[in-house]
C-alpha cells in the first residue's frame, strides 16, 4: 500500500439502524477498493467487520470496526459502528474522528412500511 499525505486520507462513518446494511456496504467498499478478493456475508459469518463470536451468534455488529479502501487516489478509512441503540457509544466515538458520515437506509423496510399506510391526499382532491 502506498503512503498517503494527511489530505489524502478521509475517515468515513456509516450511520444507520440495526439491519440497515452498514456492514454490507462496508464490505462492498472494501471489495471495490481491491482490499479483499471476495465479498463476505453476514449469514456466512465471513465479513471483515463482524469477526467476534458474539457478532456471529447475533448476526449483527456489537463493536465498531474499521477497514479501509483506496479510491481515486484517496485512502478511505471506513468505520462500521453498531446500529443498535444499546451500543451507541461506538457511534459517538466514531463521530470524533470522522470527516463525513454516510446514512444507510434499508429501502426494502421503508417500502414495506409505506405499503401499510394509505397515502394522505389533500381535502380538495378527495371525492365526496
Amino acid at each position: 500500500m502506498k503512503k498517503y499525505l494527511p489530505n489524502e486520507i478521509k475517515n468515513i462513518v456509516l450511520l444507520g439502524a440495526s439491519g440497515s446494511g452498514k456492514t454490507t456496504l462496508a464490505e462492498a467498499m472494501a471489495f471495490e477498493g481491491k482490499v479483499i478478493d471476495r465479498r463476505g456475508s453476514i449469514e456466512a459469518d465471513s465479513t471483515l467487520s463482524d469477526h467476534t463470536d458474539i457478532e456471529h451468534n447475533y448476526k449483527r455488529s456489537i463493536y465498531p470496526s474499521q477497514m479501509f479502501a483506496e479510491f481515486n487516489g484517496y485512502k478511505l478509512n471506513i468505520i462500521d459502528p453498531p446500529g443498535s441503540d444499546d451500543f451507541c457509544g461506538g457511534l459517538f466515538s466514531a463521530f470524533k474522528i470522522a470527516d463525513v458520515g454516510i446514512l444507510v437506509i434499508n429501502a426494502e423496510r421503508v417500502s414495506r412500511r409505506a405499503q401499510r399506510y394509505r397515502p394522505v391526499t389533500p381535502a380538495s382532491t378527495r371525492s365526496p
